[in-house]
């Protein structure tokens, strides 16, 4: 028998969904699932409702199949995929993560039962600590930051999802400034007995996975550092220029304030059009110069490295 999934979503990568995911399994009636990493099941999960939906638009009704009882055969496929097995004796729930919100809001056609916990966290930071980690620019960053947030966005405005009681949307920044009272809120959500749940090992948790406190590490490590007074992952982005902060308003500032973030040097000046116009122009010039390039390449790789050169999403 399966356990319970919890799967937690992060807005884009950076988000906190591997400290979200190692707080939650410190509670006894938890344990990571057995994928490692991210399982990305809910980004793919428009091919897979395809899939369903193709398979079964091609059943007679005189066969009398009961396209419910597929549709659970496949989630049960992918749940015991990511059940551990036995492990902790107490353990009820798995937990598992993506660190994308793209199509998250198929959660309920795809798994019905356990819990999704979508998690963001403010753009500028997020944006700053991906492009260090990951060598991005700074355009590529703040797009995939929005595409996240879009995605959200259509997580919150759904009824049926925030009504269901198996999704819940918190903030990073108030996970790390208030651990106690967010990891309360998510027990209670979760059903799980806060008496057993160790809140002062919460509040202070090892750093992992951070792009600037990395220990003896020269790059990114995932090995838990102990937490000083010198770690603060917010505020990542106060050396941006005003020009940084009005190209990021222009391209996100729609939905960062729409999840209560702040933005910096929001002015409608004639400065702020004319340079968010040119810079809108040379991207798209950028990318198109990318894109023709990597299918002209794909021509001495063969038919499938060019048909993937032509489906692939430049930034």
């Amino acid at each position: 028998m399966h356990k319970v999934p919890i799967f937690i979503v992060g807005i884009n990568p950076r988000s906190g969904t591997n400290y979200l995911y190692q707080l939650i399994a410190l509670h006894p009636d938890c344990v990571h699932s057995r994928h490692y990493g991210e399982d990305f099941f809910l980004f793919a999960s428009d091919k897979y409702l395809e899939f369903y939906d193709v398979v079964t638009k091609h059943w007679s009704p005189d066969w009398k199949n009961d396209n419910e009882v597929f549709r659970r055969a496949l989630e049960l496929g992918l749940l015991n995929y990511l059940n551990p097995g036995n492990g902790p004796a107490a353990a009820k729930y798995m937990v598992t993560k993506t660190p994308s919100a793209i199509n998250s809001k198929n959660y309920l056609e795809m798994f019905s039962e356990g819990y999704m916990i979508v998690i963001t966290r403010k753009g500028q930071d997020l944006v700053e600590s991906f492009m260090k980690t990951f060598s991005s620019r700074f355009e590529d960053a703040v797009r995939g930051w929005k595409r996240g947030a879009a995605a959200i966005h259509d997580v919150m405005n759904d009824p049926k999802l925030m009504k269901s009681g198996r999704v819940l949307v918190i903030k990073y920044e108030d996970l790390y400034q208030k651990n106690t009272e967010v990891m309360t809120q998510i027990l209670d959500f979760l059903k799980l007995d806060k008496s057993k749940f160790d809140f002062d090992k919460s509040a202070n948790f090892d750093v992992i996975g951070s792009s600037t406190f990395k220990g003896n590490s020269e790059k990114v490590t995932w090995d838990p550092i102990p937490k000083t007074k010198t770690f603060n992952p917010l505020g990542r982005f106060s050396h941006w220029s005003r020009f940084r902060h009005y190209r990021y308003n222009w391209m996100a500032g729609k939905y960062s304030k729409e999840f209560g973030y702040e933005l910096y040097f929001d002015s409608k000046d004639p400065i702020y059009y004319i340079y968010n116009i040119l810079l809108t122009t040379y991207d798209f010039f950028h990318r198109s110069v990318r894109r023709t390039m990597i299918i002209l390449k794909s021509f001495s790789r063969g038919k499938n490295a060019r048909r993937d050169a032509f489906n692939i999403k430049i930034n």
